[in-house]
């Protein structure tokens, strides 16, 4: 994956699993336990990878860059 673009939609997908994975925890119990200041960090980080997602998607979306959704299997 050396050409930019590759590199861009490698940069993007792992963005997105990381806010995922941050926004499954953030829904469980552990987080609710959380002192305060943790989870005001965590929801300022949070918030941060997503405008930075918007910022890559868009960039994805500008020069035609298709991305690979992979779905959970049940």
């Amino acid at each position: 994956m050396k050409d930019w673009k590759g590199r861009l939609a490698y940069e993007t997908m792992q963005l997105a699993e990381k806010c995922n994975k941050l926004n499954d925890y953030m829904r469980t119990q552990a987080f609710y336990e959380l002192p305060r200041i943790d989870k005001d960090l965590l929801y300022e980080q949070y918030h941060a990878m997503l405008n930075y997602l918007q910022v890559l998607g868009k960039r994805c979306e500008l020069y035609g860059i298709k991305l690979k959704i992979e779905k959970e299997e049940n």
